[in-house]
């Protein structure tokens, strides 16, 4: 069975922080793309923690994420392999443990599969 944002709604998960609470995961790394208006900012890779501030000192618009900007679509990669190496040095989760989930983002490996059993033996 394929994994999709439809099969993960009807699981009652929404977004990729319900996928890792749901598969008692203790981050994850999303992408933010840009925005112009009033609330404008570049894109960014965030490592975003669960129920705990993975960069307490940061920017109080960072909300405790640790950010990583793009400045070109081109720094889209070589920012999410940035994100995987703090993740590395600061949590040792190994380079080779990351999955992408159903809405873009990464998680550790395992979270995704440990989420859909908890949900449906409930």
């Amino acid at each position: 069975m394929k994994i999709t944002k439809n099969s993960l709604r009807e699981l009652k998960i929404y977004n990729s922080y319900n996928l890792a609470r749901a598969g008692s995961s203790k981050l994850f790394i999303n992408y933010m793309p840009g925005e112009s208006g009033r609330v404008a900012h570049y894109p960014y890779w965030a490592v975003s923690g669960i129920n705990f501030k993975v960069e307490p000192n940061s920017a109080w618009y960072d909300y405790g994420n640790k950010t990583f900007p793009l400045s070109c679509r081109a720094d889209k990669e070589p920012m999410l392999n940035e994100a995987i190496d703090w993740c590395y040095q600061n949590f040792n989760i190994p380079k080779d443990q990351w999955e992408k989930d159903p809405f873009g983002n990464w998680q550790i490996q395992g979270t995704i599969q440990k989420a859909i059993s908890e949900r449906t033996t409930r």
